[in-house]
């Protein structure tokens, strides 16, 4: 996952993963193909300034992800996680300002910025993706704040869903007035674990006698009342989640434990129908 750390004035460490199961909607590469805009927006790592290829970054590791436009334009950029879950990372509660003038980069995080964005688990790959417009978004449609202090906005929804909602909100601009740009990078688990070392996994789902699998082996269960479940001493890592409920969809993904820190999972699963 990539993540804010604020090292000036305090840290925001990710103790959150916001995921649903992946839904066969259109893809990003579909969508973008439908834009006729004739203006440009580049989208690139600091360890891959083309944005042609894919970069790995170690967990652990900072990026920093920019945005080039040649055009007067507003400037989105969305992280698509592994697991799935969306996270936009501009505009934010930090950096609101998201418009870009002709020949203007703009940096995540910004350059002399106080805090560095750095990479979490679990492994896979990830999507950047950049959406420039001639007139603002409003992208609260789509993606909301987790909470009032929230940095970022999220949304529960799968990247297909997720998609598919973003082309709806640009169906409200004209096709020659929009342009987008992918990059993927890709997320390495370090050669090096603190075997000895432990983390917390911490569970809000929505069926409160869900059954809890961590690695193939069943650890408890979902509070019935709050859906709340938590672990504490899960070794440092990369694992496999499995929720299994009664007259619901089996839910499964990869999650990291880092050590000394909560990994918070935000679950969701579909009613059979």
């Amino acid at each position: 996952m990539l993540i804010l750390t604020i090292t000036t004035v305090f840290i925001l460490t990710p103790v959150f993963t916001l995921t649903t199961a992946q839904a066969p909607l259109g893809t990003v590469e579909t969508l973008l193909e439908k834009s006729e805009g004739t203006f440009r927006l580049e989208l690139f790592t600091d360890k891959d300034p083309t944005g042609q290829t894919v970069p790995t970054y170690i967990i652990g590791n900072t990026i920093e992800i920019g945005l080039t436009v040649n055009e007067n334009s507003f400037v989105y950029l969305f992280n698509v996680r592994s697991t799935g879950s969306i996270t936009q990372l501009l505009p934010n509660a930090i950096d609101p300002h998201n418009g870009l003038s002709a020949g203007q980069t703009k940096f995540f995080p910004n350059k002399g910025a106080g805090y560095s964005f750095s990479i979490e688990g679990p492994t896979g790959l990830n999507k950047l993706i950049g959406i420039a417009t001639k007139v603002p978004l409003e992208t609260t449609r789509i993606v909301n704040f987790e909470s009032p202090n929230a940095f970022f906005l999220t949304t529960l929804d799968s990247e297909a869903v997720f998609i598919n909602n973003l082309e709806q909100l640009l169906d409200n601009v004209a096709p020659n007035n929009w342009v987008g740009d992918i990059a993927t990078v890709y997320v390495g688990q370090p050669s090096w674990l603190e075997s000895d070392k432990t983390g917390t996994l911490f569970i809000k789902g929505n069926v409160g006698y869900a059954s809890v699998y961590i690695d193939g082996e069943l650890v408890g269960a979902l509070e019935p009342v709050t859906g709340h479940f938590r672990l504490e001493e899960l070794a440092v890592g990369e694992h496999e989640l499995k929720v299994v409920a009664d007259e619901h969809a089996n839910y499964s993904m990869n999650f990291f434990i880092n050590p000394d820190l909560t990994t918070e999972l935000q679950i969701f699963q579909q009613p059979d129908r």
